[in-house]
């Protein structure tokens, strides 16, 4: 896997901002996803991101939540997760989520998905999990994770 801070979204999402000062040439920008994490602690602000990273979750836990922060983020842009156990079955979809909403440019910006463990359906699958991310309905980055069972 390459290295998170170095990570550049596809391609075809890279975009050109041009500059209204006289002299200046336009710039390429280009939205990074810059670091990620799993976390079983409520994440305060999508910004700061979590303050506790897991990869191992017990099936009684509250939640998995899958924190994603990016640079550089010009205009709205869709994420989706969808949570796969080790069947591979969709077993949690985010469903499209708007990220910086309020369009133009922002330097930074955070989002969060929630898997609910105790006593939801993910919490009986324990195993490896993946979480499947993607933007604006293209593939990005797949992350795994485990719900260990709880012991009797």
């Amino acid at each position: 896997m390459r290295a998170l801070d170095a990570l550049p979204l596809p391609a075809a999402l890279a975009v050109a901002l041009g500059t209204s000062l006289a002299g200046c040439a336009a710039h390429t920008l280009e939205t990074r996803l810059v670091d990620q994490a799993f976390t079983s602690v409520a994440v305060a602000s999508p910004l700061a991101g979590p303050t506790v990273r897991d990869t191992t979750f017990r099936a009684d836990a509250d939640a998995v939540s899958l924190w994603l922060s990016f640079a550089d983020v010009v205009d709205t842009h869709a994420v989706r997760v969808r949570w796969r156990d080790p069947r591979g079955r969709v077993l949690g979809d985010s469903g499209p989520v708007a990220v910086n909403g309020e369009g133009g440019y922002r330097p930074r910006a955070g989002f969060v998905a929630r898997l609910p463990l105790r006593g939801g359906p993910a919490s009986l699958v324990p195993g490896t999990w993946v979480a499947e991310v993607s933007w604006d309905d293209r593939p990005l980055v797949r992350r795994s994770f485990t719900v260990a069972e709880t012991a009797p």
